[in-house]
């Protein structure tokens, strides 16, 4: 099998990149287009030997991504296109329609557009104008993609739903292939607890991660001991209303904010945690969320598709049913308070988890299958 998969910006992708490293293994060739390689990532690639790197320029890179590939694609040099982000929806759009063509288009909606705008787009807050632009852009990228590629692939079960919803897609064409965590980095052992507990959050500070939610809630909770921690910068146009948010709140003395930390810091940042909290209002499969069930920590988290998908029985994460902050306060306090044993018990099972259905391996292992599964349907052409 030969694989062409487009993934611009490893660079805020490592474990992405590492993940399709795994996967070079299992095809016959794997070329991975990108835009930009550091040294350390190069010599990893260099243990992975069906893996071919083509680098393209930065600002144009799906132009030039989709010239080169237009070419092999007449050639008939590649079985599987993979798109990532939908940086090649032109390339998917263009070479779909060709009737009996040996190769499948694919594509991997990491979150879904549709599902912000009908869930998330609140008159009350504030998006800035090029946010809200980008996410018109990818909106309507989607809907080429949706409407044009062999298969779809989402992060998870319930997520296809937006999809048929939005685009009318075949459900027959959407397959579930999970997201991957570095299991093995975010293995540090058990937590030491600490007598005054630390809520962790990690991502941009926002309305829309559903940090007014969390504010209001924890202001509610002032005979419980806990301390926040807040990592991730605050969006440009939220920082008035984060400022008047957190004066409201009184919560000053227990908050520690920071705005970026390294990469290899944050293994440490979750083992020091005793709850991950994440409200956020729409998601696709959050890293962030994975990086914490990956080290043992249990998380509470929204009820959305991007959260249930990652624990579909409901084992292990705590799911709060809505946004409103006394419904939050009182399952944060009962999370905090929840005995050592289930508290253990939920670390243990939301660990195993991540390793059994989230590790490299395990993706790899679901991508290949599914490259396999597409091969043998009729190409979209053929609806």
């Amino acid at each position: 099998m030969r694989v062409a998969f487009s993934l611009p910006d490893i660079e805020s992708k490592k474990d992405r990149f590492r993940m399709v490293c795994v996967l070079s293994n299992r095809v016959d060739r794997l070329v991975l287009l990108t835009d930009t390689l550091s040294e350390s990532l190069y010599a990893t690639a260099d243990n992975f030997p069906n893996l071919e790197i083509i680098l393209f320029p930065r600002k144009a890179y799906r132009r030039s991504a989709a010239r080169w590939l237009n070419s092999r694609i007449q050639a008939h040099e590649f079985d599987i296109i993979h798109d990532t982000f939908g940086h090649l929806a032109a390339v998917i759009q263009a070479w779909a329609p060709v009737q009996d063509r040996p190769y499948r288009l694919i594509s991997t909606l990491y979150t879904n557009n549709w599902g912000w705008f009908s869930r998330v787009r609140n008159p009350s807050m504030d998006f800035r104008f090029s946010y809200a632009a980008q996410r018109i852009l990818t909106l309507w990228s989607d809907r080429r993609i949706c409407r044009a590629a062999d298969r779809i692939f989402v992060l998870g079960p319930g997520l296809e739903l937006d999809v048929i919803q939005a685009h009318n897609t075949d459900p027959e064409r959407i397959k579930c292939v999970p997201s991957e965590v570095n299991t093995k980095t975010f293995d540090l052992g058990p937590a030491t607890i600490d007598d005054v507990p630390t809520l962790l959050f990690t991502g941009a500070v926002c309305r829309n991660k559903g940090i007014d939610v969390l504010l209001e809630s924890l202001s509610l909770m002032r005979e419980q001991a806990f301390r926040l921690k807040l990592i991730g910068r605050i969006l440009f146009w939220e920082r008035a209303w984060f400022k008047d948010a957190l004066a409201a709140s009184g919560l000053a003395d227990r908050i520690e904010r920071v705005e970026q930390i390294s990469h290899d810091e944050i293994p440490a940042l979750y083992h020091g945690a005793r709850l991950f909290v994440f409200p956020s209002r729409f998601e696709g499969s959050p890293r962030s969320v994975r990086e914490a069930l990956a080290s043992g920590i249990p998380s509470v988290v929204s009820d959305i598709p991007g959260h249930r998908v990652l624990d579909p029985a409901q084992r292990f994460l705590h799911v709060v049913p809505n946004f409103n902050p006394t419904t939050w306060a009182h399952r944060l306090t009962a999370a905090l308070n929840e005995s050592h044993e289930k508290y253990a018990m939920r670390a243990r099972t939301g660990r195993e988890h991540m390793v059994k259905y989230h590790s490299f391996e395990a993706v790899a292992e679901k991508i290949e299958r599914a490259y396999a599964e597409t091969l043998v349907l009729p190409p979209s052409s053929h609806r």
